[in-house]
């Protein structure tokens, strides 16, 4: 039996995309099963409904040479599932030296904790038309995600051409979504410096397809 990699996301640009591009990267042929998150009875549908009662996506099932099934779901845990398999063409995400793999993770967690969660609620609020978010709650996490962008991204991106430092790694698929997601939702303004990052991300031949066709 040959491994193989499926991966479950939404028709939509979604933070599905992220595990698009890190496959991508790594150069690990694999499927996305698409469908559309209002036809319950499409087989992406059915098959993320055995994995997640909640259909969040993504979901990744990794097929074993002995056929046994890994099933995860959370795009970060999967891009680190994913980046720590070996490598067959040499590319690492993940820095080999224990320094720089902590400090990657340190500004990882950072993204998530002060940007994610709170560009999700505005998300929520904004374009899904969740009344029972208050609108204070809009302003203050606007004002977090702003707040994160020019304390840290912007400082980090003086200091080294990717967000943890000198070579491209996970925290770069993370805060470009982070930081495109930031720019469609009007949340704040991007220095010049880091508008030429994302460009520069963008210009990767990885990149998600889905990404260039502009936010949603």
């Amino acid at each position: 039996m040959v491994e193989s990699f499926q991966l479950i996301a939404f028709s939509f640009r979604t933070r599905a995309e992220r595990v698009v591009w890190c496959f991508g990267e790594l150069g690990i042929p694999f499927d996305v099963l698409r469908f559309d998150m209002n036809d319950s009875t499409s087989p992406g549908y059915m098959a993320l409904a055995k994995i997640n009662a909640r259909i969040r996506v993504p979901a990744l099932i990794h097929t074993l040479e002995n056929n046994e099934q890994f099933v995860l779901t959370e795009s970060m845990a999967i891009l680190r599932y994913l980046a720590s398999l070996p490598s067959k063409n040499k590319v690492h995400l993940i820095p080999e030296n224990a320094q720089e793999a902590a400090r990657m993770d340190e500004r990882i967690h950072i993204g998530l904790s002060q940007m994610d969660a709170h560009l999700w609620l505005m998300f929520e609020r904004r374009s899904l038309r969740r009344s029972t978010i208050p609108e204070q709650m809009d302003s203050h996490s606007a004002a977090e995600v702003s707040q994160c962008i020019h304390k840290n991204v912007s400082k980090w991106l003086k200091e080294s051409e990717f967000i943890a430092g000198n070579s491209f790694t996970l925290a770069d698929i993370l805060f470009t979504h982070l930081l495109d997601w930031t720019r469609g939702m009007a949340v704040a303004e991007l220095e010049p410096h880091v508008m030429e990052y994302l460009k520069r991300m963008e210009q990767r031949p990885a990149y998600p397809p889905l990404w260039k066709a502009g936010f949603q």
